[in-house]
C-alpha cells in the first residue's frame, strides 16, 4: 500500500480503515464455529487478514540514512562553513550557511541522507540571531529556482538578509517553528562557525548544537 501523495507528506502514514476491515474479518472468521471443511476453506482468507493486520501495524515510516553518508555530508557542510543537524526527534536535516560578503542567511530543508532537497510549503521562517553579543529578529523567506523545478511555496531553500550578518564571528541561530513531513519543531536552536578567516579574537558562542521540541 503506497502512502497518499500530498504537499507535505508526514513521516508516517495511518492505514486506519485497513486496520478496521482486517480486525473485522478476524473477528468474523473467529466467532464461527471450526468445521474441518470450512476451516480448511477459510484458511487463506485469514492469513491475508492477519498479514493485512501487520501491514497496518506497521505502516511507511521513513527510516533514518547512512550514517556513513550523513558523517560525509556533515563534513562538506563543516568545510563550507555551514552546520548541519537534525531537529530533536526527526531524520530530516536542515542545514544553515551565511555568505559574510553579502550578509545572506540561508537555511535548506534536506532529506534523511543530509544531501538531496527536502521541499517544504513555509511561506518563511522567523529567526533570531544573535551576532557580536546582539540578539535580533530575522525572516527567511522561500527562494525559487527554476533550474531545479522548486518555486516559493515548494521549495528547499529559504534566505534572509541583514548588514549585521556579515559580522566574522559565530552566529547564534533560533528558529522559533519548522515543519518537516508533517512534524512542527519549535525552538530549534544551532551555531554557525565564525568565518575561516575570523581568527582568535572573533566573538565567540558555545560549540556548535542543535536541538528542538516537538509541538504536541
Amino acid at each position: 500500500m503506497l502512502c497518499p501523495p500530498v504537499s507535505n507528506p508526514p513521516s508516517t502514514c495511518s492505514v486506519t480503515s485497513v486496520t478496521m476491515l482486517s480486525s473485522s474479518v478476524l473477528v468474523r472468521l473467529l466467532s464461527i464455529p471450526v468445521r474441518p471443511a470450512f476451516h480448511a476453506r477459510s484458511l487463506p482468507v485469514l492469513l491475508l487478514a492477519v498479514a493485512m493486520s501487520a501491514f497496518s501495524v506497521s505502516g511507511c515510516s521513513k527510516k533514518p540514512g547512512d550514517p556513513a553518508v550523513i558523517a560525509a555530508a556533515k563534513e562538506a557542510a563543516r568545510e563550507r562553513g555551514a552546520v548541519l543537524f537534525s531537529p530533536e526527534g526527526s531524520v530530516y536535516h536542515i542545514e544553515l550557511s551565511v555568505d559574510r560578503d553579502e550578509g545572506i542567511l540561508t537555511l535548506r530543508t534536506l532529506d534523511t541522507d543530509g544531501a538531496s532537497a527536502l521541499e517544504t510549503s513555509a511561506e518563511g521562517f522567523e529567526f533570531r540571531v544573535t551576532a557580536d553579543g546582539r540578539e535580533r529578529f530575522l525572516i527567511l523567506a522561500p527562494v525559487a529556482n527554476v533550474a531545479t523545478g522548486e518555486f516559493a511555496g515548494g521549495t528547499s531553500r529559504y534566505e534572509g538578509n541583514a548588514p549585521w550578518l556579515k559580522t566574522p564571528g559565530e552566529l547564534g541561530v533560533v528558529i522559533e517553528s519548522i515543519t518537516l513531513r508533517g512534524r512542527k519543531h519549535e525552538g530549534v536552536t544551532a551555531t554557525i562557525p565564525a568565518a575561516a578567516s575570523a581568527g582568535p579574537d572573533a566573538a565567540a558562542l558555545p560549540s556548535p548544537t542543535s536541538s528542538a521540541t516537538a509541538a504536541n
